[in-house]
């Protein structure tokens, strides 16, 4: 069956059965399917080939074979309802499920739960961020995408990868021809023409095209076990493995034979085979298999670099040879590349260059390639330095992004980027014998766009109060230059005897120094402004663009940055004197905070002057702070800001950008201060779109701007529930 002959098939009537024994009927069906599908070809192992290849009769005949007994005819089915089971039910034996959407496409049922345990899940759901079912938006209800999970990458890449952002778009429409947001079309989303998620009865279905042709391959498998002195014999066998391996892929040794283009059988093991998408992703997962890649056509490379780069001509360097002028690469490393593992080590610990995992015999006059983590960036280098490396390259892990920190190694080394580190990895795992080199560096400034923030920078949400932005501020922090005593190393680590006046630190103990010099100087400057106005000044005056006018970027996944990682963005000092407007707070306030925080009146007593009376109305959305977070437990709310007029008289309005799928308007919108000193007050409301807006946080702004001051405010939005 080739994969043109791949296609849906409308279901038959099999028969029916009473209710008691739906569950012995599915069985039947199940293990007629399981002991009969095709083994030979997972692709058509589908019930729907079966049926197809027997006919429905057969087919019928099979199952009530397992079933014991023959089916009823069929009756009329009645008119379909959609019927939605998310959030809790009874499950009909005492206990509770819980449906929970998932934006892939799919759902997740939990079940067998005791009623005691209700409230605790209700609560660590809402934490997770998962919605309640009537905030989900409808036009999720009903969606669905492939249901083949994991197992299958069409399903993975062209449904579950697409259909969220299939929803974000669909309801933009919607909003543009003005549908309200409680309507609804049924949207299916299938990776490939076999229609698992029945997109063919959906009002809005999306079909992938899935591979429709195959494709040269490379599998890779590492090296050999015989030795260099290779006979035919040993030849033979290499070639008779990897069509014994492809072939349990496939299903017989003459499928296997006509797959494979070439095997790899001298220096490094592995074969070029023509294969499926699928076929490709299913191998690539084996534990023997190194790596799978798309066999690309190469040109032919001289095999006279030197003369061909004009370093040389007829075995003569000339002085203007850029060998001669390099001095032939001088200060420069050149050598293999190896993990080094011990033999007693674990491969895990030696690509972390552990202590105790690296092998002399193996590391010495190398270049150690070490993963980033777990322990102390300049110890890896000590440790290769131990066993006779002649450099390192310093690979970040995930979690340390595209963040390059200076460090004082103890041998020539590099530090790479996440995606840098992948590359290299890929190439090391493509040769037996990998070359690198390393040089000595060179100061540049001005290539890559800054600021930007550190992978390592602590993020939001807050944990501890959700209604405050976490941070409120960032500010240089990454490599700074400063001051250390000579009575200890620049490391602090014992190996290292160094002494230097100066190292490069970065952290929060850098950026905040930044911070309090420039609060310093506000506080010279406005001897009368409160902290609460010289952090308003600080914040609503930052930036969040680079210097190349681009959002700024996060280090961590080098997507674009959000007030969760930046606050208010990156502080500007000399904006900070002249902001316009600043929010202010006075000890009240503070006491306020504590009360909607949860503090009694005891506990809130030794903050205050004398006994404390919380008022009734206080809320923690209304503490005037200079940035806006809002957690929305009902489909709109508001929230009151007070602002205080520094600068000169004057007029402002209001600017929003409003956060997905959020309608915010302003009460006044547009605010007169006739005297500096004057204070104003407005009111932001927050409108969720449609039912389930804003699941995820979503970020804006709010700015007050008189023309030449813009005085602005992050805002964050997520739904909640305060049950």
């Amino acid at each position: 069956m080739s994969i043109c002959s791949r296609f849906p098939r409308l279901a038959e009537p099999l028969g029916y059965v009473p209710e008691e024994d739906i569950l012995y009927a599915v069985k039947a069906i199940v293990v007629t399917q399981r002991e009969n599908r095709r083994r030979d070809d997972r692709k058509y192992s589908r019930m729907k080939y079966l049926i197809i290849s027997w006919g429905i009769e057969k087919f019928r005949s099979v199952v009530e074979q397992y079933y014991g007994k023959k089916f009823e005819p069929s009756r009329e089915l009645p008119e379909w309802e959609f019927e939605s089971y998310l959030g809790w039910h009874e499950q009909g034996d005492g206990g509770l499920f819980c449906e929970l959407h998932v934006d892939s496409g799919r759902n997740i049922i939990l079940c067998g739960i005791r009623k005691a345990w209700k409230r605790r899940i209700t609560t660590a759901l809402a934490q997770a961020g998962l919605l309640q079912p009537k905030y989900v938006d409808p036009l999720k209800l009903t969606a669905m995408a492939c249901p083949a999970l994991p197992l299958c990458p069409l399903a993975i890449t062209e449904a579950e990868r697409g259909i969220p952002d299939i929803f974000k778009r669909v309801r933009v429409v919607f909003e543009k021809v003005g549908l309200k947001s409680n309507e609804s079309v049924v949207i299916r989303a299938t990776g490939c023409p076999s229609g698992c998620a029945r997109p063919y009865m959906a009002e809005l279905g999306f079909v992938g095209d899935g591979p429709n042709s195959y494709q040269s391959y490379i599998v890779y498998l590492g090296s050999h076990a015989h030795g260099p002195r290779v006979s035919k014999a040993d030849i033979d066998a290499v070639a008779d493995s990897h069509q014994e391996f492809i072939g349990s892929y496939l299903g017989s040794s003459e499928k296997a034979r006509d797959t494979i283009i070439y095997s790899y059988d001298r220096h490094i093991n592995g074969f070029a085979a023509m294969l499926e998408e699928e076929e490709a992703a299913e191998i690539a997962r084996h534990l023997k298999v190194v790596s799978v890649f798309l066999n690309w056509g190469r040109k032919l490379h001289t095999t006279h670099s030197w003369d061909f780069m004009l370093l040389e001509k007829n075995s003569v360097v000339y002085p203007s040879s850029l060998w001669k002028r390099a001095r032939f690469g001088e200060d420069s490393i050149i050598a293999n590349l190896d993990t080094a593992k011990a033999a007693n080590a674990s491969v895990a610990d030696a690509l972390l260059c552990k202590p105790g995992s690296l092998d002399h015999e193996k590391a010495k006059g190398k270049i150690l390639v070490c993963l980033r983590g777990e322990t102390g960036r300049m110890d890896k280098g000590y440790q290769a330095a131990l066993v006779g490396a002649t450099g390192m390259i310093l690979c970040n892990d995930k979690a340390s992004g595209n963040e390059i920190i200076a460090d004082l190694h103890v041998l020539p080394a590099s530090e790479i980027t996440y995606t840098d580190g992948l590359a290299v990895f890929a190439y090391i795992n493509s040769t037996d014998h990998p070359l690198g080199y390393i040089s000595a560096p060179t100061a540049k400034l001005g290539t890559q766009s800054t600021p930007f923030m550190a992978a390592f920078s602590s993020r939001g949400p807050n944990a501890v109060t959700p209604e405050m932005l976490k941070p409120d501020i960032t500010a240089p922090g990454v490599n700074i230059i400063a001051a250390i005593s000579e009575a200890v190393s620049p490391t602090n680590l014992d190996f290292d005897k160094r002494k230097s006046p100066f190292i490069t630190e970065s952290g929060t103990s850098m950026s905040c120094p930044h911070v309090a010099g420039v609060v310093g100087l506000l506080r010279t400057l406005h001897p009368d402004w409160s902290p609460a106005a010289i952090r308003s000044a600080i914040m609503t005056t930052a930036r969040t663009r680079a210097n190349t006018m681009t959002p700024m970027i996060d280090g961590r996944e080098s997507l674009k940055a959000t007030p969760f990682s930046y606050g208010a963005g990156h502080i500007r000092p000399n904006c900070t004197r002249d902001p316009g407007l600043v929010y202010g707070l006075s000890i009240n306030d503070y006491l306020d905070f504590l009360c909607t925080s949860r503090y009694n009146s005891t506990m809130i007593e030794p903050f205050a002057d004398g006994p404390y009376k919380c008022p009734e109305l206080a809320s923690i959305f209304d503490f005037n702070n200079s940035s806006i977070t809002v957690n929305l437990v009902r489909n709109s709310m508001s929230v009151i800001r007070k602002v205080k007029n520094v600068g000169l008289p004057g007029t402002y309005a209001v600017h929003v950008r409003e956060p997905y799928g959020i309608l915010i308007s302003v009460e006044p919108n547009i605010l007169t201060f006739e005297n500096t000193g004057d204070e104003k007050s407005f009111k932001v409301t927050f409108e969720a779109k449609w039912y389930g807006a804003a699941k995820e946080y979503e970020f804006g702004s709010l700015s007050w701007t008189d023309g030449r001051r813009y005085v602005r405010s992050p805002i964050v939005v997520a739904f909640g529930d305060n049950d």
